[in-house]
């Protein structure tokens, strides 16, 4: 076990990892913004000029224009619109896919790590860029004074350097220090330097408990380390659970499985604090988490890992970084440690050598495997795996088994285990409950130990252990629903 567990605060590498995506990417489309900017307006304000002969007046239109007008507004919509619709693809698309519960359940502020790295960066680099889109702004009018209006370089140069200083020289009392893109470049140097230097972040720093792995008071075979009690959920006029209650000892491996749709994934969600019930209860290390704060929760959150069913890999980070996350997030250990945690971690799901390939680039079973790594990158005392051996080949399927049966058996970890492979499921579970569909949709309609659950005469029950298409459980694939459908017979 890797100590002591305190949250680790804002990482000023998050914010220059932005400065790169939202600055420097956008200095191809800066500059040839500005350039045509400054050509346009020196090309059109030499033609009027011309024919009242102050065409000598060019550059001072082109700096006025660009300095305190059209400058700082067109590229503040250029970094506006290319970095806040890319911002907000990359967090919708991680809502879906489950990264940013992730994160909520490894007891990591989603905001404090995905948008205040952006929203500093944004201001950071704004002012940078409207000061580099005004020097080339002024090199795009450059170009049309030079080359058609025959005007040397230094002229041009003074009369845009006189035309951008306060009026008559002087500044003007009461003028304020913002009102120039280099002073607000003053004031963005000097706030990323503070970031870097007093690391003065914006967000509060949560406290967390200290996590060890001392041995449990209670008995292993009696502690409860799970209790649910009368659980109900209900997405408008459709009941998902109703009236679930059980129990998980510390050391078990319990076994949730059920057909499509019965609720598995949603009770899941109950144990580890993402969804709210109607009505019941839900007990995680003999603490009511219904009506916790997001604070106290954090602190039973570090004691748990969670698999989910697609992996909810962090896709801007390396397969290291991902692993690395928690630890990173809620221990203060040298970098060394860290390296040889992720390597340890990915040596039991047997990906050594990946830690530098993006999520994008390895296999979707490889994806799970990662996922696996990093919800045991804690050490945690509990373990909730959604579906861990979908997509993995029998080989790696044994593997994860294996790992799972050690973890329990040996290390006395507690496992809660949402699955469709039967064959994993009587190979690794110590109890198991079925959750029924159709008239029992959302009640346990059996449970015990896996011999118990074989000789179980529920035919649903039957007919999901079997695999067979026929049977109690509605999937409307039968022949004989499909007969009765087609001929009418369920209208009458």
């Amino acid at each position: 076990m890797i100590g002591p567990w305190k949250k680790q605060p804002f990482k000023v590498s998050h914010i220059f990892h932005q400065l790169v995506r939202i600055g420097v990417e956008a200095l191809p489309m800066v500059a040839l913004t500005a350039f045509s900017i400054g050509l346009t307006l020196a090309m059109q304000g030499s033609h009027e000029l011309q024919r009242m002969g102050a065409a000598m007046y060019v550059p001072n239109l082109v700096s006025v224009s660009l300095l305190r007008e059209l400058g700082p507004m067109l590229i503040a919509i250029i970094v506006i619109g290319r970095s806040g619709s890319a911002i907000t693809a990359e967090l919708g698309t991680m809502m879906v896919s489950e990264e940013i519960e992730a994160l909520g359940v490894m007891a990591v502020n989603p905001i404090r790590f995905l948008i205040v790295p952006r929203f500093v960066a944004m201001l950071i680099m704004l002012p940078v860029l409207v000061v580099f889109g005004n020097y080339v702004g002024i090199v795009g009018g450059w170009t049309i004074c030079h080359f058609a209006l025959d005007m040397s370089t230094a002229n041009y140069v003074l009369r845009a350097v006189e035309a951008a200083r306060p009026e008559g020289g002087r500044r003007r009392r009461g003028r304020r220090a913002g009102n120039n893109a280099f002073c607000g470049l003053l004031i963005a140097g000097r706030f990323g330097c503070q970031c870097d230097s007093d690391r003065v972040f914006l967000f509060p720093v949560i406290p967390t408990a200290l996590t060890t792995i001392e041995a449990p008071s209670a008995k292993p075979e009696t502690e409860v380390v799970i209790e649910v009690r009368d659980l109900v959920k209900t997405f408008g006029r459709r009941t998902i659970l109703n009236g679930i209650s059980f129990k998980v000892l510390r050391g078990e491996t319990m076994v949730i499985m059920g057909g499509s749709g019965c609720g598995k994934s949603t009770l899941l969600r109950h144990l580890i604090g993402s969804m709210k019930p109607d009505a019941g209860s839900v007990r995680v290390f003999g603490e009511e988490i219904i009506g916790m704060s997001e604070r106290e929760m954090d602190v039973i959150r570090c004691r748990f890992g969670v698999l989910f069913q697609s992996g909810a890999l962090l896709q801007s980070l390396t397969v290291g970084e991902n692993v690395a996350l928690p630890i990173e997030e809620h221990s203060r250990v040298e970098d060394t440690i860290v390296d040889l945690v992720i390597k340890m971690k990915l040596e039991l799901v047997g990906l050594t050598g990946f830690e530098d390939l993006k999520p994008a680039e390895i296999s979707g079973g490889m994806k799970k495997r990662v996922a696996l790594a990093r919800a045991l990158a804690l050490d945690p005392e509990l373990l909730f795996s959604d579906e861990p051996t979908s997509g993995l080949d029998p080989v790696m399927t044994a593997v994860v088994d294996k790992l799972t049966q050690d973890l329990t058996r040996k290390m006395g970890m507690t496992a809660v285990v949402v699955t469709h492979d039967m064959t994993s499921a009587f190979r690794i579970g110590t109890r198991m409950i079925m959750l029924g569909t159709g008239p029992l949709q959302g009640k346990i309609i059996a449970e015990g130990t896996p011999q118990e659950i074989m000789n179980h005469p529920d035919p649903m029950l039957q007919q999901f252990i079997k695999g067979e298409a026929d049977g109690p459980i509605p999937l409307r694939l039968s022949k004989g629903d499909y007969l009765k459908r087609l001929l009418g017979e369920t209208h009458q």
